[in-house]
């Protein structure tokens, strides 16, 4: 695994409910618009290929210096699946040049929700 991707997979295995990924990345100055055309290429690639993966929700900061990634895994075996499967290796590949540094977490399914987002 690339140097920017810290594994995030740690996560209690009896848990059954969803997976969702946030990550924050800071692509390489000047970066910023690749990087996000590049994500989204990715997303329209991997649409219907990626099994358990429910969508991804892509942010960029006020100041254009980061950009946050959200993702939805129906499981938490979905989500290990994925990590493990040739196409993330391939899109690691395609935003590795773009990134100085990757922060991902894993969080559980909302625990509150207001308003309709």
């Amino acid at each position: 695994m690339p140097d920017f991707v810290q594994d995030q997979t740690e996560f209690p295995d009896d848990y059954t409910g969803p997976v969702i990924l946030v990550n924050l990345f800071t692509p390489k100055p000047g970066q910023v618009d690749e990087f996000i055309a590049v994500q989204t290429a990715e997303y329209r690639r991997l649409l219907g290929q990626v099994a358990g993966w429910q969508g991804n929700r892509l942010h960029r900061s006020l100041d254009g210096k980061t950009v946050v990634n959200y993702a939805v895994f129906e499981s938490l075996t979905a989500y290990r699946a994925w990590r493990d499967d040739e196409l993330f290796a391939e899109h690691l590949e395609g935003i590795q040049p773009l990134v100085a540094k990757a922060e991902p977490g894993l969080y559980t399914a909302a625990l509150y929700e207001a308003g309709s987002i």
